[in-house]
């Protein structure tokens, strides 16, 4: 017999459990969801056996359903309803210019949100380990374990252990501690006074978005004994360890440990930081890039959840068989895994502040490439996403110069497509390319090459160097004499009256010749000037043609 139920599958990837995924809801109405017995020694039954065998599975194929042709859809793919990322993107970390000082600001800045349970009791216990360091010593983290990243047990030991597991043991996040003061010669200074910071207690964990999970960080408040709060006048500037500002002072060796990108108050990986570039930079959105993190991040959480319940299953014994096993929860559950992934605006915003922080780095790498074939362009798509001004849009387009491995080597907003708006960037790049000892454009490609033509001669003077003119009717077939025909130039009055006299002896009475007769003069466009003389008459007559220059 065969089994009509279909084929057992995996849940494909429209089928996780993803904000605006449109097929998600259709695939669990198909789940048979049961929860596990209190105990679980032995095998299960065979009842259990085929109940667990009917989930997720494929439905009977209709011969009669409608075949959907995906030529003349223009709702778009289901991914480009996502992209809003889950939880919520401020985890009540404390802001990087918090100060402690008195009103309102600063009772806004204590009012932190509450940690989910299994995060607050790692970030006690975390503490306590920490807490064990004596006074004016290096932590037992760096100076016997040298590591920064706090000590992290696996899930199957402790999955393994006598008593029952819970689920908030496998979240499991890992945990890192910043703690540079301990590292640095004479300890860290204030970035603003250059005055030796005091230690003033642990920082709240910091949530940082790695590829497939979240991580924690703890570092330490720093009070600076010489600022004061230009509000209450005290001296309670404090500065966290992660503070840009401090870690940019540190030795390079020590700042490359740190493993974070922060914003306000969130934190992204440097993995993730650097494969969401290479995405950006080649092609792939902010909103696809989110929806890879969801998909990573639930398949992680799909992972534990099921080494949760194969754990369950391979117990040979039940210390306590009253006390049944806690469900796992969901992804989501603020008081359970808490999973967050990052909308797509989110991202975007990171990036963007990476870009703006270095811009004069990459201005400066811009100007030191090449530029010997060159291509110019207008684009019009950028524009469309700048705001406007009274509801006037003010850049209609983007000015594009490549160079001859595409790289942008110009990137102009210009109001116009005058030459004039985008001039001095083209004039700029020549003194660049000087500058760098690289050579001059020798080719330009152009959309108009007429109108461009001569406005790029004139600023960069090498695309006229070595250049054959092309003929300006070069799919006219060129005139040719037939063979014996001569040609005779005359601009004496001898050599004309010669000329005309072999024309003229050969009339007779009775006879009649043909010639091809022509004659060019000058022209004045001048209002009110009188016509010129004529310059030159030619005669085709036989094997001759006689150009006169009267």
């Amino acid at each position: 017999m065969t089994d009509k139920s279909g084929p057992k599958r995996q849940r494909s990837i429209f089928e996780w459990n993803i904000a605006g995924n449109p097929h998600a809801g259709a695939t669990s109405a198909h789940l048979d969801i049961r929860t596990l017995p209190a105990t679980s020694a032995g095998l299960p039954s065979s009842q259990s056996m085929r109940k667990t065998k009917e989930m997720c599975v494929i439905p009977d194929e209709d011969p009669d359903h409608p075949i959907s042709l995906d030529d003349e859809d223009e709702e778009g793919h289901p991914f480009d309803l996502m992209g809003d990322g889950i939880g919520d993107e401020d985890d009540g970390g404390e802001d990087e210019d918090e100060d402690e000082g008195h009103g309102q600001d600063a009772m806004r800045h204590k009012s932190h949100r509450p940690l989910p349970p299994a995060v607050k009791d790692k970030y006690e216990k975390h503490l306590q380990y920490l807490k064990q360091t004596p006074q004016g010593s290096k932590p037992h983290l760096y100076e016997l374990q040298h590591t920064f990243w706090l000590p992290h047990q696996a899930n199957f030991f402790i999955l393994n252990r006598t008593a029952k597991p819970r689920p908030s043991q496998l979240y499991n996040h890992r945990w890192f501690y910043w703690d540079p003061d301990h590292l640095v010669e004479g300890g860290l200074k204030c970035p603003n006074c250059s005055a030796h910071l005091h230690r003033h207690g642990f920082t709240r964990p910091r949530r940082v978005v790695d590829l497939n999970n979240v991580f924690y960080m703890i570092g330490q408040r720093h009070r600076c004994p010489q600022c004061k709060n230009p509000k209450s006048n005290e001296h309670s500037i404090t500065f966290n360890s992660w503070d840009p500002r401090i870690v940019e002072r540190l030795p390079h060796a020590l700042a490359a440990e740190f493993p974070a990108c922060l914003s306000h108050r969130n934190a992204i990986s440097d993995s993730v930081l650097a494969v969401m570039r290479t995405c950006f930079q080649y092609g792939m959105g902010s909103k696809q890039f989110s929806n890879c993190l969801q998909v990573l991040h639930h398949r992680y959480f799909d992972t534990i959840h099921a080494q949760y319940l194969d754990g369950i299953l391979s117990r040979k014994c039940d210390s306590d068989p009253s006390t049944s096993y806690q469900p796992f929860g969901t992804f989501e559950d603020p008081h359970g895994y808490c999973g967050f992934v990052p909308s797509s605006q989110w991202l975007r915003g990171i990036y963007d502040k990476i870009i703006e922080d270095h811009g004069t780095q990459i201005d400066q790498k811009t100007a030191m490439l090449s530029g010997e074939i060159c291509a110019i362009d207008h684009s019009h798509k950028i524009t469309k996403q700048i705001v406007k001004v009274n509801g006037e849009t003010v850049f209609s387009a983007t000015l594009t110069v490549t160079n001859e491995f595409g790289e942008v080597r110009i990137l102009a907003f210009v109001a116009t497509k005058s030459h004039a708006q985008f001039e001095s960037a083209l004039v700029k790049m020549r003194s660049s390319l000087e500058i760098f000892g690289h050579k001059q454009p020798q080719i330009f490609y152009t959309d108009n090459p007429t109108a461009d033509k001569q406005f790029l001669e004139q600023i960069f003077p090498s695309l006229t160097h070595n250049v054959v003119p092309v003929e300006k009717y070069s799919t006219i077939k060129a005139l040719e004499l037939p063979n014996g025909v001569e040609i005779s130039l005359q601009s004496s009055a001898s050599g004309i009256q010669e000329a005309i006299a072999k024309i003229t002896d050969d009339l007779n009475d009775t006879s009649c010749i043909v010639v091809g007769f022509d004659a060019e003069w000058n022209v004045d466009f001048e209002q009110n000037e009188t016509g010129r003389p004529t310059a030159i008459i030619q005669i085709a007559y036989e094997k001759w043609v006689h150009i006169l220059q009267v």
